[in-house]
C-alpha cells in the first residue's frame, strides 16, 4: 500500500518503524479544530510546518508525518488535560474539539499503542480523514 507522505518519509527509513496491522474496522480519536471536517484537521505536523522537524532525530520526523490518534476518548482527554497544564493555550494550536474516525485496513499503517494510548496513523494515498468522521465533541 502506498502512503500518503511516502516520498517525505522515504528520508527516516524504516518509518515508521514499529507498525501493526489493521485487523478490522476500529474507531480512534483526534484533537480537532472548527469547523472539525477541514481537511486541515487532518494534516501532519511536519506538513503543517516543516521546521517541526528541522534537526529533530529519525524517529521523530517519521512521527511527525503520521497523524496523531488515540484509542479512546478518556486517553484523548487526559493528553489535552496534561498539555494544558503545561500551555493554558493549547486549544490555539489543537483545537478544542475531538472527532473520531473509522479506520480500517485500507487507511494506511499504524503504530502500536503505547502507555498513554497515542498511536500515529501513516495515511494511505486514498485515506481522507473528513470523509471518515463518526462523532466529534467538545474537550471536556
Amino acid at each position: 500500500m502506498k502512503l500518503k507522505y511516502e516520498e517525505k518519509i522515504a528520508a527516516f527509513q524504516p518509518c515508521p518503524s514499529k507498525t501493526m496491522p489493521i485487523e478490522d474496522e476500529l474507531i480512534a480519536y483526534r484533537f480537532s479544530q472548527n469547523p472539525i471536517e477541514s481537511a486541515e484537521n487532518f494534516l501532519p505536523i511536519a506538513v503543517k510546518d516543516i521546521s517541526r522537524i528541522t534537526g529533530k532525530n529519525r524517529g521523530y520526523c517519521c512521527s511527525a508525518y503520521g497523524l496523531s490518534m488515540f484509542t479512546t476518548i478518556e486517553k484523548l482527554e487526559e493528553k489535552y488535560q496534561a498539555l494544558r497544564e503545561f500551555n493554558p493555550f493549547i486549544h490555539e494550536s489543537l483545537g478544542s474539539f475531538w472527532v473520531s474516525v473509522k479506520i480500517d485496513p485500507l487507511s494506511g499503517s499504524i503504530t502500536p499503542p503505547d502507555k498513554y494510548g497515542h498511536f500515529n496513523l501513516h495515511e494511505a494515498t486514498d485515506f481522507s480523514g473528513p470523509n471518515v468522521i463518526t462523532g466529534a465533541g467538545v474537550i471536556t
